[in-house]
């Protein structure tokens, strides 16, 4: 079998933000997808994978990018164009400090809000002195109208939020397979019926185990998603077209 080494095909095509993802020989970028985010998105890490599938779900998030520029902390300055960069770094080749920051993620929430988030796993979260440069750049995304938060996801992969993210994303943009109606709207009657996990209303509304993420992700169903997995046993209740079981990513800010 051949294998795929060398620069990686269509990334040009890729949402990359201002930081390009390296060509190293055998290593593959990490693709995902997101209408948030304008289709195909190039990450850093499985944890921001995961996260890029955390907020093209939540519905606080207009739109998302990553790796939206470059912070210098010295002059207190937002660079946006790789020449703002490049110029950026010759003023400071002298200087032995870290003196730039790249955020993860910059989200524009449907309030207006602008936020920057930085996404950890745990046990990388960094040192004292990266946490000072942390504060330092947070100042200075405040006074361009930014909040700045840090997000750590679990180091054990097999927590549920690794499995539920990506599947509720996946449910939110298979449009055409979304249940119908007459599903949604008997999932009341067999609520009050005694419907108490996701098996109990796959039986009382004829509904498939690969139906589920769709009733969750559209708001038919709620359920807690970072505590447990998806799957029949699960509890789950009506939420009227509530989407708030879907804001995930508070659960992991620090």
């Amino acid at each position: 079998m051949k294998k795929d080494y060398g620069k990686r095909p269509q990334l040009r095509l890729v949402e990359k933000g201002i930081r390009a993802v390296a060509s190293t020989y055998g290593k593959r970028s990490l693709v995902t997808s997101s209408s948030k985010a304008g289709g195909l998105l190039a990450v850093e890490s499985q944890a921001e994978r995961i996260f890029a599938s955390m907020l093209s779900i939540d519905p606080t998030v207009r739109r998302f990018k990553p790796q939206p520029f470059v912070v210098d902390i010295v002059y207190r300055r937002i660079l946006r164009t790789p020449e703002d960069v490049a110029e950026a770094r010759a003023r400071h080749r002298f200087r032995t400090r870290d003196v730039f920051y790249t955020p993860d993620f910059e989200v524009n929430k449907v309030d207006g809000k602008l936020e920057v988030i930085e996404v950890k796993l745990e046990s990388f979260e960094g040192d004292g002195y990266y946490r000072s440069k942390l504060a330092e750049v947070a100042r200075t995304l405040r006074e361009y109208g930014y909040r700045f938060s840090q997000v750590v996801l679990p180091g054990n992969r097999r927590h549920p939020i690794y499995m539920n993210a990506q599947l509720l994303r996946q449910a939110s943009q298979r449009h055409g397979q979304r249940p119908s109606i007459e599903l949604f709207d008997a999932i009341g009657p067999a609520y009050e019926a005694g419907a108490k996990t996701l098996r109990d209303f796959g039986i009382a509304l004829g509904a498939l185990a690969n139906q589920m993420p769709f009733l969750i992700v559209g708001g038919g169903l709620a359920a807690d998603l970072i505590a447990r997995p998806i799957d029949w046993s699960l509890p789950a209740w009506p939420a009227h077209g509530d989407l708030d079981h879907l804001r995930l990513i508070g659960g992991f800010e620090r």
